[in-house]
């Protein structure tokens, strides 16, 4: 971080915990060695990614506006299974998280994966606004790409959790059938009051608000399901936990594994069991 954001912290409590507690629940990172793990996501994604066509599709016009599709084989009028990687809106892209379409693949899901721009350089309004335009190109061009329009749904991954949350409530994007939001930030509030909140403007508690899907209304024609892995702190699962109760959803699935390793699940067990159950299959 800057060296402006790396000042001590005030000696205040937010949502019951201490800063330097605060900031520990909210770090993910801390619970396993990312660095090897994100390496192999790299090295499984690019090889998952080398076995299909469909990759790179723009949907804007920006540098990151592009989105990897993944399609079923012999499958016509496929419905569409969008994934929104996470990284804490900066970092990560598309070509990590590759390897966990191929469970919804073998159902019949085509996989759509975009990538949108990232923070500090591109701020949460507009990443929020590229995930809206990844839905709309991907029911624009449905039948060009063999996909069934009236089956969109959507699913995201900590940051992608967020955004794909705030995709629900954007009165721009499309019908969406379903949602299965996996441990993301729904309340951004909190971070407001810490050096990656800083760096991300959420120290303006007024745009924190308007940013968090908390408060927003519960998107009235989408399926939805929440799911957080086992290994999670106390905040990440209380985020996940509160805005299910706020929009009337089932209590989160608890997942084997942490943070990130509850994604293998999406590639067999009980959260792809979700994920098609939600989606009605």
């Amino acid at each position: 971080l800057p060296a402006e954001l790396a000042q001590p912290l005030p000696d205040i409590e937010v949502d019951g915990y201490p800063l330097r507690e605060l900031g520990r629940q909210y770090s993910p990172r801390l619970q396993a060695d990312m660095t090897a793990l994100f390496r192999q996501w790299s090295r499984d994604g690019a090889a998952f990614r080398a076995g299909h066509a469909g990759l790179d599709l723009a949907y804007g016009p920006g540098r990151f506006e592009t989105l990897d599709l993944y399609r079923p084989v012999g499958v016509r009028n496929a419905p569409i299974f969008v994934f929104i990687h996470g990284g804490y809106w900066q970092a990560s892209d598309k070509v990590q998280h590759a390897q966990f379409s191929q469970g919804l693949l073998d159902a019949g899901f085509a996989v759509a994966q975009p990538n949108y721009g990232l923070a500090p350089d591109t701020p949460l309004e507009a990443s929020i606004a590229q995930t809206v335009a990844a839905l709309n190109f991907l029911v624009r061009e449905a039948e060009a790409l063999g996909l069934d329009p009236a089956q969109l749904h959507i699913s995201g991954h900590s940051a992608g959790g967020h955004l794909a949350a705030m995709a629900l409530c954007d009165p721009a994007a499309p019908p969406v059938a379903s949602a299965l939001l996996l441990s993301g930030l729904y309340d951004l509030k909190p971070l407001g009051h810490l050096p990656i909140g800083r760096l991300l403007g959420l120290d303006d508690a007024v745009r924190a608000a308007r940013l968090s899907p908390l408060g927003q209304p519960r998107p009235a024609s989408t399926r939805l399901a929440f799911a957080v892995g086992e290994g999670e702190s106390e905040a990440f699962k209380r985020q996940s936990a509160t805005l299910a109760a706020a929009w009337q959803a089932s209590e989160p699935l608890i997942c084997a594994g942490h943070h990130f390793s509850m994604l293998e699940g999406l590639n067999g067990g009980a959260l792809l069991e979700l994920a098609l159950r939600t989606a009605g299959r």
